[in-house]
C-alpha cells in the first residue's frame, strides 16, 4: 500500500484519457491492475476497496490544499463538482502542475494483442522473467545462478571470469504499448560501483506469438538518464517508463525529455 501516493495517482491522472478526470473508483481499479503486475508485485495482493479508500483520502485532502495537486471536476451544466471525480490541478499561465509526458503515441501498426492473464499469477511473474533472463543468458554462453534471499540481486551471471550481478523487473506491454518498472532508490546507491545490471523483461503477444523483450542497463546507464531528465526519481524509487514508438516502432524512454534505446533492446552483451 506505500506505492498507493500522490505521485502514483498523479502519474495515471497524466494519461491523455484520464485527464479530463477520473472518479475514485477508476482511480483504485487502474492502480491496483498497475501496481499488482509483476514488476510492481505487493504480497499480500492489494484489495481494490482498501486502495480505494486510501486513493480517496488522498485526493479529498490534496484538494482541499491551496497549493494541491488535485482538484475535483465540475459538473458543466451545475458548475458544482461531481462526487468523487478528480483531475490534477491546472495553474493560470504554467499549465498543469505536474508536467505532462512529451509524447501520447498511438498504438503502433500491427499492436501487440492485449495479453489474457489469469487471476492470482501474480506469485509466477516475477520468477517467470528470472528464468527467461536465465534462459537468455545460458544462451549467450554465461553461467548463471539464481539468488535464494532477493537481497537486491536476483541472479549472478559470470563468463570470461567476470561476474555480474542482476535485477530482474518482470512486467508486460499494456494496451498503450508502454512499459513500467521501478527500482529502489536504496537499492540501486547500494550497488553503485558494481558490475551490476538492471533487466526490465515485458511481455507480450506479436502476431498472436507470446514473446519477452528485454532491456537491460548498467546503473551508470541509469544515472546518465536520470541526470538528462529521460527518467524520473526520488528519495524511494526510480520510475522507468518505456515505448514503442509507433512511427518507426523502436522503443524510447522517457519522461521530461526521451532517447532511443533500441541498442539497449535484447542485448545481453553485458
Amino acid at each position: 500500500m506505500e506505492r498507493i501516493n500522490k505521485e502514483s495517482i498523479a502519474e495515471l491522472l497524466l494519461e491523455k484519457s484520464a485527464r479530463g478526470g477520473l472518479h475514485v473508483s477508476d482511480i483504485a481499479a487502474n492502480l491496483v491492475n498497475r501496481l499488482s503486475d509483476g514488476l510492481f508485485f505487493e504480497s499480500p495482493p492489494l484489495n481494490k476497496d482498501a486502495v480505494q479508500e486510501k486513493v480517496n483520502r488522498i485526493l479529498n485532502n490534496e484538494s482541499k490544499k491551496a497549493a494541491g495537486d488535485f482538484v475535483h471536476v465540475k459538473n458543466p451544466k451545475t458548475g458544482k463538482p461531481q462526487k468523487g471525480v478528480y483531475r490534477l490541478k491546472r495553474k493560470k499561465n504554467e499549465g498543469e502542475s505536474i508536467k505532462v509526458d512529451p509524447l501520447e503515441p498511438s498504438p503502433p501498426e500491427p499492436a501487440p494483442d492485449k495479453l489474457d492473464r489469469p487471476e492470482n499469477t501474480n506469485l509466477f511473474v516475477g520468477k517467470a522473467g528470472e528464468c527467461a533472463v536465465m534462459s537468455e543468458l545460458l544462451f549467450q554462453g554465461y553461467n548463471v545462478n539464481s539468488m535464494l534471499v532477493d537481497d537486491g540481486v536476483d541472479i549472478v551471471a559470470s563468463k570470461n571470469n567476470m561476474f555480474y550481478y542482476l535485477q530482474v523487473k518482470t512486467t508486460v506491454v499494456d494496451d498503450k504499448n508502454r512499459i513500467y518498472a521501478t527500482i529502489r532508490q536504496k537499492k540501486f546507491n547500494d550497488y553503485i560501483g558494481t558490475q551490476i545490471r538492471y533487466v526490465v523483461v515485458a511481455r507480450c503477444r506479436v502476431n498472436k506469438v507470446d514473446t519477452n523483450l528485454y532491456f537491460v542497463f548498467d546503473n551508470r546507464k541509469i544515472q546518465e538518464l536520470v541526470f538528462g531528465k529521460k527518467i524520473n526519481s526520488n528519495q524511494d524509487r526510480i520510475y522507468i517508463k518505456i515505448e514503442i514508438d509507433p512511427k518507426d516502432n523502436k522503443p524510447y524512454i522517457y519522461d521530461e525529455k526521451r532517447e532511443c534505446i533500441a541498442f539497449y533492446m535484447n542485448n545481453f552483451d553485458l
